[in-house]
């Protein structure tokens, strides 16, 4: 005959702590996804400004050994790689037109190469986290001394 093993009172079956770890998970885990999205979210953001950063200074260079802003534009827009929409919103100062944008009358002074991002699509650079919306919209810069 089998021995029959005496359930533990009521009181000890509650004391248990068998699902704290359950609920502690449940409680924890959207704030580590946040943590998460959010990291990957602003690694994104910030691989679009230094892209766009990276084109700047391409144009920068471009004007400071003597292209003319129309070229520095179409230099920016080709060298950003998709991230700037136009080339017309590349500001380029001194804004010379056709003619070079350093030339040996201005050997010293500064060539600086500009884009807003709020011209991009959408009002600036998005940075995706679940229920958090976050919009970056700096002005990003280079400067160049003019070498020509």
């Amino acid at each position: 005959m089998r021995q029959r093993i005496p359930k533990p009172p009521v009181r000890k079956r509650f004391r248990t702590e068998g699902g704290a770890s359950a609920v502690e998970f449940v409680l924890v885990l959207p704030v580590l996804a946040i943590f998460i999205f959010g990291i990957i979210g602003f690694g994104i953001a910030f691989m679009q400004m230094q892209t766009i950063r990276g084109a700047l200074r391409e144009g920068g260079r471009a004007a400071a050994t003597g292209a003319s802003a129309a070229e520095v534009r179409s230099h920016a827009y080709a060298s950003a790689l998709g991230a700037i929409d136009s080339a017309g919103n590349v500001v380029v100062s001194p804004n010379t037109g056709n003619s070079p944008v350093c030339n040996a009358q201005s050997i010293g002074a500064d060539a600086t190469v500009s884009y807003n991002t709020s011209n991009l699509p959408g009002g600036g650079i998005r940075v995706t986290i679940p229920f958090i919306p976050i919009l970056l919209k700096p002005t990003l810069k280079a400067n160049f001394r003019c070498e020509v």
